[in-house]
């Protein structure tokens, strides 16, 4: 994320990740993303691909961007500006399928 919200130079967080296929065709998954302090839900994202979108084959690999959106509680905003690490994981088809702390305030490698 870059600047606050509602200012000029606000840019919400993004995130971009790789779907690879293994041994076998497989349907573009629905993925929901969040990131979370101790406290707070700060961004979240549930990316369902658009209808028709045709199955990834077998060993094709996808890259995707998507933007995270700012939770809905209230005090998100503080709570990012106080907290210097998160909690990011993701679930995919509704299946929690991994998570990891990295650091709130610089971009995540």
């Amino acid at each position: 994320m870059q600047g606050s919200p509602g200012d000029a130079d606000y840019r919400n967080a993004r995130l971009s990740y790789r779907i690879t296929a293994g041994s076998a065709k497989i349907n573009f998954p629905v993925i929901t993303f969040s990131v979370e302090s101790s406290a707070h839900k700060l961004f979240e994202r549930r990316f369902a691909p658009p209808a028709g979108t045709a199955p990834l084959e077998a060993g094709e690999s996808i890259d995707r961007m998507v933007s995270l959106d700012p939770a809905s509680d209230a005090d998100w905003s503080a709570a990012y500006d106080k907290i210097d690490k998160a909690k990011f994981s993701w679930s995919i088809d509704g299946q929690p399928s991994g998570g990891v702390e990295k650091p709130v305030h610089k971009a995540w490698p």
